[in-house]
């Protein structure tokens, strides 16, 4: 707030009281006898020029009036237009489970981090390659505000906003990326359908953590690994999905036979070692 006293100008209060309209316009307040305003800032300069010899010069309504159609004129002109901060190129997203994070990658380059929460270690995020299918907004509860689906062929695998911000940092969720909402809905506007997302890790796990012992009803990027074993060894001939259902059951119980395994269609370290996924 700037004050000015108009009276060392030569605009008297009385002046000033008698057109409470213009006052109104250029937002003055009397304080003490003095008058003040935010929009005198952009007048003031106009006023004080008037000033002649130390002298004070009494101003005609007109210049007052022409003082007041500058102001207008300027607090009226448009505002530059916002520059969006949008990244140009390339587009990708490579997520790390190991630090909890997803980097944005713009023509090879990063761009930009942010903390997520993956899928807790009987719920893994799906490690691989893959794109981006679909974008919404609010697509259901417990999702947050934003919705960036992936093409993870054995479920319903995605990027989202949460209601759970405490989560992020963690592994804690049901396999999906979360994000903090104001993260998610940044996001969203830089990513289409056909954008790859790169998660970084091994199907197996991290390697401080044995694999996850599977049976029927299990789905994964260790699902995947291990019917892509049985397709290659002659045992399974069903589409290779990372979902386990009765094919991959029944192809395991023949390999399991065939090496002298315990004959129970589940793969544990054993058949993990016996298929070479072991070292």
């Amino acid at each position: 707030m700037v004050l000015f006293d108009i009276s060392y100008v030569g605009v008297y209060a009385n002046e000033i009281d008698n057109h409470t309209n213009l006052r109104g316009k250029i937002g003055l307040t009397q304080t003490n006898g003095y008058f003040s305003g935010d929009r005198m800032q952009k007048w003031g300069y106009l006023l004080s020029s008037y000033i002649v010899a130390g002298e004070n010069v009494k101003l005609t309504k007109w210049i007052m009036i022409l003082c007041v159609f500058c102001m207008l004129g300027f607090e009226n002109r448009p505002a530059a237009a916002q520059i969006p901060n949008v990244p140009t190129g390339e587009i990708t997203l490579q997520i790390d489970p190991l630090r909890n994070r997803l980097t944005v990658f713009v023509n090879g380059v990063p761009y930009k981090k942010y903390p997520i929460a993956l899928g807790r270690p009987d719920t893994p995020t799906p490690v691989g390659e893959w794109t981006v299918i679909n974008k919404y907004k609010n697509w259901g509860s417990g999702f947050g505000s934003r919705w960036i689906g992936l093409n993870v062929p054995w479920g319903i695998y995605g990027i989202h906003g949460t209601n759970r911000p405490g989560s992020i940092g963690h592994d804690a969720s049901h396999g999906c990326v979360r994000m903090f909402n104001r993260d998610v809905e940044e996001l969203y506007k830089w990513v289409r359908p056909g954008t790859i997302v790169s998660i970084l890790g091994h199907p197996l796990r991290e390697p401080h953590l044995e694999p996850r012992r599977l049976a029927a009803g299990d789905s994964g990027a260790d699902v995947l690994l291990v019917q892509s074993r049985l397709q290659s060894a002659g045992f399974y001939h069903g589409r290779v999905d990372g979902r386990f259902r009765a094919g991959t059951e029944q192809a395991m119980r023949a390999f399991e036979k065939n090496n002298g395994l315990p004959l129970d269609g589940v793969v544990s370290l054993q058949d993990y070692a016996a298929l070479g996924l072991l070292e």
